[in-house]
């Protein structure tokens, strides 16, 4: 058992080794300048894969483990003009050296799609995560490629994923970033110029969102969901004092959950049969059956006349039901128009990215909604927020910034970093600093006084033990060392056996043991050392899943749809 005084050294040096240590920065990705999307304009960010560098754009995804791209064949026989730009790029296995292939499986978002899975190293700011969980697809229901931002969502998942996920990596590897954290939002084309997507890891930028105090729990499984109260649909005129409300409805019946996971990796906002028909009826739009999507019908003014209406629309969401704290997300109508490209149809198609839901599980929040919403996840406190983003005029010109930094939880435990230091005077941090300079020399100085000690009673003990060895000697001479008796029975005489000589044995008490240190075994091990702890294979994906190994599939829709994505749609022939 550890003593108390090394353990008390050992926390009295915590705080000093930390404090010396070089503090990690928070990463900010790179938006791409052009727009992506097949069912949308949206903004991607920037990545390098393989030994190559290949610069690959992505759609960050709240709920993926695994980073997906597009497979070079991926443009076979495409009639898209420059495809493989308008697909964000392309990825060959055979051009990376650093590419693991684990084989070819169904694919976790559409099982009957095939899929290749393994791993490469995935450079984020040219900072390299090496081993990372890469998936391969070349169907066209995945057009854009997606950065996995999830963790592993149980302890099943981690004999099957070997390979710690970006995530992950930041949770066991503070010199990576700061800490497994997050904060993210979309982009939106209609925002004054073209605002792009924000994405930090390890932090947040608090230029992109307005705060609240809200507060929500990741599930048992690390997804994100929310409770999506009301729906409320108003207008009004550009700068009027007041709004009229058209419309106000819940988004679920009696009796159905309420719960909808927040799912950046689709576009679309998945809603039940009745709340979708509402959606539906107050902007009196057209259902396509064999797109499955709102569009204005053969009205081609309709679009114009909603689009000058200045619509808001207000997501009311809490993290529970019955929550007693709850945030507004307004989105304008401009959120929702979208246009559907190849391969749904062969010119682009004006629709809204909504869609019906069949199942409690498939009610989804899309990244329609992360246009006007900024979204922080910590992983290592299971919690989460959401903001209503922030859309400043020197947003775009100027690439004004705000990154601030989300500090690990368990330093924050051990170095009591979330005391805001700018609250401190200065006589209270030099207070601290020499008490905790003092506190540290005393522990040391209490624990080499407790070492010494015990080494010079082992000594003590040692001597009285070769004295009384000595005592029973005739001779005057030194006792010699300790040794063992030779193996035989037979001995040699010790003395001549003339009368001239009297024999003098030692007294009949036995054989004299070597004292039994803690160092070396006997019998043939002499230069064996016992060891006081085992040798133990750690998984950097269990220090995550350590807390959702018991995920509850009642408190998360994502869990039971048995894949990452949301439900796929293939328009009809």
């Amino acid at each position: 058992m550890k003593s108390f005084s090394g353990i008390a050294l050992v926390v009295g040096l915590l705080l000093p080794i930390g404090r010396g240590k070089e503090i990690s920065e928070p990463i900010s990705l790179d938006a791409d300048v052009d727009w992506y999307g097949n069912d949308g304009t949206w903004s991607a960010v920037n990545v390098f894969i393989g030994s190559q560098l290949k610069t690959i754009s992505l759609f960050p995804s709240t709920i993926d483990r695994s980073t997906w791209v597009l497979a070079g064949s991926a443009c076979d026989n495409s009639p898209v003009v420059e495809c493989f730009k308008k697909r964000g790029g392309l990825y060959w296995t055979s051009e990376s050296t650093t590419w693991n292939s684990q084989g070819q499986q169904p694919s976790s978002r559409d099982p009957s799609v095939q899929a290749t899975y393994g791993s490469d190293t995935i450079y984020v700011d040219y900072i390299p995560v090496n081993e990372s969980p890469v998936v391969i697809s070349d169907d066209t229901d995945t057009w854009i490629g997606l950065l996995g931002l999830g963790v592993s969502r149980s302890g099943h998942d981690i004999d099957t994923h070997i390979n710690p996920s970006l995530m992950e990596i930041a949770y066991v590897n503070d010199s990576f970033v700061p800490s497994s954290s997050y904060g993210y939002t979309a982009g939106a084309h209609y925002r004054l110029k073209g605002t792009p997507a924000s994405l930090t890891i390890g932090g947040v930028d608090r230029a992109r969102f307005h705060e609240n105090n809200a507060t929500f729990h990741l599930t048992r499984s690390a997804v994100p969901v929310v409770s999506l109260n009301t729906i409320a649909i108003s207008s009004g005129t550009e700068g009027a004092e007041s709004t009229g409300i058209i419309d106000q409805f819940v988004p679920s019946s009696p009796g159905e959950s309420a719960l909808y996971t927040l799912d950046s990796s689709t576009s679309y906002l998945w809603l039940p049969k009745d709340a979708f028909d509402a959606f539906g009826q107050v902007f009196n739009l057209t259902y396509n059956d064999t797109l499955g999507v709102y569009t204005y019908g053969n009205d081609t003014s309709h679009r114009e006349r909603l689009l000058a209406m200045n619509i808001s629309i207000t997501f009311s969401i809490s993290d529970l039901p019955d929550s007693s704290h709850s945030v507004n997300i307004t989105l304008p109508f401009q959120a929702f128009d979208h246009s559907l490209t190849y391969p749904y149809t062969n010119t682009p198609v004006p629709y809204l990215p909504v869609k019906r839901a069949t199942t409690n599980q498939e009610q989804r929040i899309g990244r329609v909604f992360f246009q006007e919403a900024y979204l922080t996840v910590d992983y290592e406190r299971w919690q989460f927020s959401v903001c209503q983003a922030k859309f400043g005029a020197n947003l775009v010109s100027t690439n004004d910034t705000d990154i601030v930094r989300i500090d690990s939880y368990l330093n924050n435990k051990i170095s009591h970093t979330l005391i805001d230091d700018r609250k401190r005077s200065n006589a209270t941090k030099m207070g601290i600093g020499i008490g905790a300079a003092i506190g540290g020399i005393l522990v040391i100085g209490v624990a080499v006084y407790i070492y010494i000690r015990k080494r010079r009673v082992a000594s003590c003990e040692q001597g009285e033990k070769l004295a009384d060895t000595g005592s029973n000697s005739d001779s005057g001479a030194p006792a010699p060392a300790p040794a063992e008796l030779h193996g035989n029975s037979e001995h040699g005489p010790e003395m001549a056996s003339d009368t001239s000589h009297v024999i003098f044995e030692l007294p009949a008490f036995g054989p004299a043991e070597l004292d039994a240190g803690p160092v070396y075994f006997a019998e043939g091990n002499e230069n064996k050392r016992s060891s006081r702890y085992s040798d133990t294979l750690s998984s950097i994906p269990a220090s995550l899943s350590s807390k959702v190994t018991e995920s509850s599939d009642e408190d998360d829709p994502a869990a039971l749809t048995g894949h990452d994505g949301p439900p796929k749609y293939t328009p009809q022939k």
